[in-house]
């Protein structure tokens, strides 16, 4: 929880649309602050994809794990099963 509500993105609308200049132009009028980003529709959508990518890279990582644990599971109820039989 924040007291103070801050603002974490600003979108801006320009006239002619967005282009290169203008984004040109938002970069040299807000400076060198480096907690300032200045991305268009394309960078943002790029950003979200790698995000998204990264957190199903580990639901992969989750899941060959738990595949791993079951066939570690059924050989291992395999191979009492065999051992029990080959003691009778």
């Amino acid at each position: 929880h924040q007291p103070d509500p801050i603002d974490m993105r600003v979108m801006v609308k320009t006239s002619g649309g967005a282009s290169d200049a203008a984004k040109d132009r938002l970069v040299e009028a807000l400076g060198t602050n480096p907690a300032i980003k200045v991305q268009d529709k394309k960078d943002i959508s790029n950003e979200l994809a790698s995000m998204f990518t990264l957190i199903l890279n580990m639901l992969y990582g989750l899941l060959a794990m738990a595949v791993l644990v079951a066939v570690l599971g059924v050989i291992n109820n395999l191979a009492m099963s065999v051992f029990e039989r080959s003691q009778e």
